[in-house]
């Protein structure tokens, strides 16, 4: 440029005298927009919402891609920000989730979060060790046949405290006593035949840390295959390719979710 050159030869006291005039005049709105640039690809207000007419042209990969790559946007800290305010104002009237996703209750396991997506766009299920019972299965035979959700995901995670109790109380390595707890009792017995698998999986010798892994993938198996058995409507939308039952793990320490199929 004509500055850079005259600047090359000028004297020193002149040099001193361009610095912030021509220099910082120039380099100031430059910088300025670079941190706009990196504001805006870091920090984006989305206001916008899924919709049933938006929902309705969309199959079942695409929103699956899109929980992945929310994900990844997550994993890598350049996630999405929602502008929540309008995003209540615009789901007030009507919702278009296009997942369901059964996971845990774990506190560290939150769908919206780590899939990063915004209000009104997943229908949320948790439960202690992400199992499957009869109202489950209901909620999503309402959400994927009555309000058009096209995905259905159930996600364990790494150090599931439900399925670690299970694995004890399998290997006799911790004694329920005190007060009765039928519905604590009811879980673990619902846990144990992803324990009971996975120990056929690895042998009775298997380490607990390896044997609790295991479990969380068989659970997540069981729950799938308990979906597909136990609700005919779910089943037959699978088969005509109007929805898609996958399964994945979370990682608790570095938040990336695995899908079983990859």
């Amino acid at each position: 440029m004509y500055w850079q050159a005259h600047l090359k030869f000028a004297p020193k006291k002149m040099m001193i005298r361009l610095w912030p005039r021509s220099l910082i005049s120039i380099a100031l709105p430059a910088f300025a927009a670079g941190i706009m640039a990196i504001m805006a690809c870091e920090g984006r207000a989305v206001s916008s919402v899924e919709t049933k007419a938006h929902l309705s042209h969309v199959g079942p990969s695409d929103i699956l891609d899109n929980l992945k790559t929310g994900n990844r946007r997550f994993v890598e800290g350049h996630p999405w920000h929602y502008n929540y305010t309008k995003q209540v104002a615009l789901t007030a009237d009507e919702q278009a989730p296009g997942a369901v996703v059964l996971t845990c209750m774990d506190s560290r396991v939150a769908p919206e979060i780590l899939f990063n997506q915004g209000l009104g766009a997943l229908f949320t299920i948790r439960v202690a060790g992400n199992v499957v019972s009869p109202e489950i299965l209901g909620s999503m035979e309402y959400a994927c046949g009555h309000a058009g959700s096209k995905v259905i995901v159930v996600l364990g995670h790494t150090h599931c405290g439900a399925i670690s109790g299970a694995c004890s109380l399998h290997r006799h390595t911790a004694v329920h006593a005190g007060i009765p707890e039928p519905g604590l009792d009811v879980l673990m017995g619902d846990l144990e035949a992803a324990v009971a698998q996975a120990e056929k999986t690895l042998g009775t010798d298997a380490k607990e840390e390896d044997l609790i892994s295991q479990s969380v993938l068989d659970n997540v198996r069981i729950d799938l295959e308990r979906i597909r058995r136990e609700s005919p409507e779910l089943a037959a939308l699978e088969r005509a390719g109007h929805i898609l039952i996958t399964g994945a793990v979370y990682d608790v320490r570095t938040g990336k979710v695995v899908f079983l199929e990859e």
